[in-house]
């Protein structure tokens, strides 16, 4: 008798395809941002709340999207994760699992990276100040934080965050007006 392995799990649909597919993302985004948050976040919870983020990328997409899809899942992960974060354990508990001021930040970009209207929103980084738009790449696609960026540019902390706050606040004001 020959005992043979169960074959791999074959999707019923195309949106299971993509989760198959996209299912190390999730993986990838939660233990990045896992790196930054204390040891108390549950890597199994952000998992969850990542997943559900990528099965509503993968019902949501469509062909008129700008951006590809990695791209645009990995905004809808790591929202959702972000969400599962700040959910009412940082409003009730006073922050509980991460800082409330983190959890603001991490709250508005979530905001923005989720809008439906991704050409908005690449319309709308594009045409920010170069200085304010150096600052957001630097701070969300290189991952340096605000001590770091000021040394760069030659500014102080509290120069940077102030130029992220009015990114940010220029952000949300054109995208959603």
């Amino acid at each position: 008798m020959t005992v043979t392995a169960d074959p791999a799990p074959q999707p019923e649909s195309e949106t299971d395809a993509i989760v198959l597919q996209y299912a190390e993302l999730v993986k990838r985004i939660a233990d990045h941002l896992l790196c930054r948050l204390p040891t108390s976040v549950d890597r199994s919870s952000l998992m969850q709340a990542g997943m559900r983020g990528l099965c509503e990328a993968a019902t949501r997409y469509g062909s008129d999207h700008d951006v590809g899809f990695e791209m645009y899942a990995g905004n809808r992960i790591r929202g959702a994760m972000l969400d599962a974060l700040i959910g009412p354990q940082c409003r009730a508990s006073g922050g509980a699992w991460i800082d409330c001021a983190s959890a603001h930040r991490a709250e508005s970009i979530g905001r923005i990276a989720r809008d439906e209207s991704s050409e908005a929103l690449v319309a709308a980084i594009d045409d920010l100040p170069e200085r304010e738009r150096l600052v957001m790449s630097l701070y969300y696609d290189e991952e340096l934080n605000a001590g770091e960026i000021g040394a760069v540019l030659g500014a102080t902390e509290l120069q940077v965050r102030h130029l992220l706050e009015q990114a940010i606040a220029r952000l949300r004001t054109r995208v959603h007006s």
